[in-house]
């Protein structure tokens, strides 16, 4: 129960609050839950079915690890792997509840999940009334005219917020199949009402297939189970039914519906955006290192292959795509194996009476789907729920087999061992991100010399961070150090040379002194990011400014053929235009 509140209710806000405070508390909940569980006394022997589910996970997380040895840029791809290691350790943690506590801990997370249900819908609702404007890349031009705001919540992307509904929702309607009272079904109806009317506030239509789709799967398996109290499910169900066609009558009465038929649309800015990356994986694929460029490096590398400007997504809306190009062929390969063992494991529970199945089942082809259009396992609270749903498939192949071996001497001094060495590493990171964070906020409040005297500090620890290394470049830019500036951003290139940014900033730097090193740096930024817009027109002034007009000119028709449309959204390729037009 305790995780269930803590994973389903109050990490979300956590993560409002602050995302890297989130990920340390995640990382030290699961190191606890993990050493509890592996010393657990009632805990289920390791046997051979379980064992192949861990296989094949353990052989996707080795070529993920090897990743981070060979990334562009090792310090993210090392965060992130700690990051998912405590995701995968979680997993291992719930399952010894899950076999230990069954019955205790699926009510725990569907009571949870129904109180978050409420709350996020509430929250959602309150959004939609106040309408805030929406970003304009939020949405397609054409339908601006007939949607008046689009709701993220707590969330920074409302399709995020629509895969966490999704999944929330679910978990609701199995709290009013399990609810004890009828009293209590009706209360999670209620929650499930308010949280189906978030997600369909979020507009994203990922989300509404994806959520269909987990239905339409936990529907098959609550038939297949036929469960001991027949009365209890009828009236479960009528209330689902219900409330179900009541916020289906909401779509189809309301706008919501304008937004799902406009995915037929090929000139839809969604669409055509998911269609071009896409097309340059394939137009790329052949180009793709085979080990992939590092895990957690794809808002990186993915510039260089992609072939129109704008707006480029910070993931590939598809998490085989995106693990193609950080982990390789073989890491796509093995998460495909991965999410195929999940199915079977949960499939096999298909003849028991176990209470939860139906509803973790549709989780978990939610999951799937949404994946296949999006990254909500790339983001902690989604990812979060992926781990909930990966320890009830693990735990379902050990119901009942055998006794308990003893623990040897060995195992519990490497776990014990392996936890202080996991929470040594994590809480370097998060001191790391806490400087960085306190810096920045030093920054916004205008104490330059602070924040460049905290991130000096940070920068003798992390030295080889290239993040740390340009933001400390941008502060001295501030601050009129240029020589200094000059230092740390050419270091910063060193350690990643992938990063675009980097060369950028460093062309501005020459530009007053130096105009042979200047065109260098703008040309290794343009080589990186061929379709940045915004490289092409700092690149052409500088070449008009030196009266060079003919290369300004082949420079910005060069960058309108990376042009995506929608100039409106994409302000940079109309100023390309003009330029051009001046010209």
């Amino acid at each position: 129960m305790v995780a269930a509140i803590f994973l389903i209710a109050v990490l979300p806000f956590v993560y409002f609050y602050d995302e890297a405070l989130a990920i340390f508390s995640l990382e030290l909940f699961s190191c606890v839950y993990f050493f509890t569980g592996y010393f657990n006394k009632n805990r289920k022997p390791f046997v051979k079915q379980k064992a192949l589910l861990a296989i094949v996970l353990f052989s996707w997380l080795f070529t993920v690890f090897r990743s981070v040895f060979i990334s562009v840029s090792p310090d993210s791809s090392f965060s992130a792997f700690i990051k998912l290691f405590a995701l995968i350790m979680l997993a291992f943690g719930l399952s010894e509840r899950f076999e230990s506590f069954y019955n205790d801990t699926v009510k725990g997370i569907f009571a949870s999940s129904a109180f978050a249900g409420f709350i996020h819908g509430a929250i959602a609702l309150l959004e939609y009334i106040e309408a805030p404007a929406i970003p304009i890349t939020w949405l397609d031009p054409s339908s601006r005219e007939v949607f008046r705001t689009r709701c993220a919540g707590i969330f920074t992307d409302p399709n995020i917020f629509g895969s966490f509904l999704s999944v929330i929702f679910i978990f609701t309607l199995g709290y009013v199949f399990t609810a004890e009272s009828r009293k209590n079904k009706n209360v999670g109806a209620l929650s499930a009402l308010l949280c189906g009317f978030g997600i369909l506030t979020t507009l994203s239509r990922g989300s509404w297939i994806s959520l269909c789709v987990g239905l339409f799967a936990g529907i098959i398996y609550i038939i297949i189970q036929k469960g001991k109290d027949r009365e209890e499910i009828k009236y479960s169900g009528r209330l689902i039914l219900v409330l179900t066609a009541f916020l289906f009558l909401v779509f189809l009465i309301g706008p919501f519906k304008y937004r799902f038929i406009s995915i037929a649309k090929p000139s839809d800015m969604t669409f055509a955006q998911r269609t071009l990356i896409n097309k340059a994986f394939l137009r790329h694929l052949s180009d793709l290192p085979i080990a992939g460029h590092g895990l957690h490096t794809f808002n990186q590398v993915y510039p260089r292959y992609r072939i129109v400007g704008g707006d480029y997504p910070m993931n590939a809306h598809n998490e085989f795509l995106h693990s193609l190009l950080e982990t390789g062929f073989l890491s796509s390969f093995f998460l495909f194996v991965l999410c195929f063992y999940i199915f079977k494991s949960l499939h096999s529970l298909r003849k028991t009476e176990s209470i939860g199945l139906p509803f973790f089942i549709a989780a978990y082809t939610s999951f799937f789907v949404q994946n296949l259009s999006g990254f909500s396992s790339r983001i902690l609270p989604t990812a979060a729920l992926f781990s909930i749903v990966y320890a009830y498939a693990y735990s379902s192949k050990t119901k009942s087999f055998g006794e308990t071996k003893k623990i040897s001497f060995i195992s519990k001094l490497a776990v014990i061992v392996f936890v202080i060495m996991y929470l040594t590493l994590s809480g370097y990171i998060y001191y790391i991100q806490k400087q960085i964070a306190d810096s920045v906020y030093l920054l916004k409040n205008n104490r330059i010399e602070e924040s460049i005297d905290k991130l000096e500090q940070v920068s003798k620890i992390s030295w080889r961070n290239s993040f740390v290394a340009s933001l400390l470049g941008q502060l001295y830019m501030i601050n009129n150090n240029h020589v200094k500036a000059v230092e740390m951003y050419e270091y910063a290139a060193e350690l990643n040379p992938s990063e675009a940014s980097f060369y950028d900033s460093l062309a501005v730097l020459y530009a007053p002194t130096d105009a042979d090193k200047t065109k260098q740096m703008y040309e290794l930024a343009l080589k990186l990011d061929p379709a940045s817009e915004n490289y092409r027109l700092s690149y052409a002034r500088f070449l008009l400014k030196h009266n060079e007009k003919e290369e300004a000119k082949k420079v910005l028709e060069k960058g309108l053929e990376f042009s995506p449309g929608f100039h409106d959204v994409y302000t940079g390729f109309r100023k390309i235009e003009s330029m051009l037009n001046s010209l």
